[in-house]
């Protein structure tokens, strides 16, 4: 039978795998040429939108998630175990959870309210649905994974997250 921590290890990783094989389709988009005066401000201010923040927070939470797992199988030192699975929280905690369900939920509520305030009609002929599902659906499997799995490590103080998360508002407004 393969323990609970091979299963996250493996899920996380093909998680990890399709958020980077979506970074290629991404990468792609950035090659065509555009008409839309609309697709190109979008892809001109592609870096401000918080889906892509959220994205970035997952593959960094993903990529720590998938170290730490292996440590504890591989019964790494037990000072690198424990800096992994701190780092693991202190980012699933504070950036993870919060920026994926707020992505999550703003993005599908708008959508069924008004699919053109939130994905213009212009953008779905080049902006195809999987790479949409992947940014906006698929990235809250991890969080449901890690909320879920067994583990060692204490939540991050409230007070602290709630302080970092706040800081990470004000740079996301400033920039």
């Amino acid at each position: 039978m393969i323990s609970n921590r091979i299963w996250v290890i493996l899920i996380y990783t093909v998680m990890l795998l399709a958020e980077l094989y979506s970074l290629v389709g991404c990468h792609h988009l950035e090659r065509l040429e555009y008409e839309s005066h609309t697709i190109k401000i979008m892809h001109k201010y592609s870096w401000s939108f918080f889906t892509i923040w959220t994205f970035i927070m997952q593959m960094t939470f993903l990529g720590l998630a998938v170290s730490h797992e292996v440590s504890e199988v591989l019964n790494l030192s037990l000072s690198v175990r424990k800096k992994l699975g701190r780092a693991r929280a202190v980012i699933f905690d504070t950036f993870t959870l919060p920026c994926t369900m707020l992505t999550v939920s703003v993005f599908w509520v708008i959508w069924h309210i008004d699919k053109e305030l939130i994905f213009p009609s212009e953008l779905s002929r080049v902006f195809p649905d999987w790479l949409n599902h992947m940014l906006h659906t698929f990235i809250v499997v991890p969080v449901v994974v890690e909320i879920l799995a067994p583990k060692k490590y204490s939540f991050v103080d409230y007070k602290v997250a709630a302080r970092t998360l706040f800081l990470f508002a004000v740079v996301y407004q400033i920039l």
